[in-house]
């Protein structure tokens, strides 16, 4: 019973707001003529992209500068991967035999 009178009171906004939407549309159309209304009602929807826009660049801006990327001992370890070796625990590396001071085991 509430999912009912919930879906009818909003229906009842909308239908509040389209008509509210429709008698502005109408006295404006009257007053202005159908051009000024029409570049009126663009300027508007120029405003609201531009906000959006705005907006939307705000956050992927504030999500990317949040991510945490700066794995360097992991980025370390497998930056020699493609050329195979052991992992020399002196240096945190993997050591393809190149290193002069040799290679340790873990303690």
């Amino acid at each position: 019973m509430d999912s009912i009178f919930g879906t009818s009171t909003l229906l009842v906004l909308c239908l509040m707001a389209l008509t509210a939407f429709l008698v502005y549309s109408v006295t404006t159309i009257r007053k202005l003529g159908v051009i000024a209304y029409l570049k009126r009602i663009g300027q508007l929807g120029k405003v609201i992209a531009g906000a959006l826009t705005k907006f939307v660049a705000n956050v992927v801006g504030f999500l990317a500068t949040s991510a945490d990327t700066s794995d360097e001992e992991e980025n370390d370890i497998t930056a020699g991967a493609f050329r195979g070796g052991i992992l020399n625990y002196r240096t945190g590396k993997l050591d393809d035999g190149t290193d002069p001071y040799g290679w340790y085991e873990k303690d």
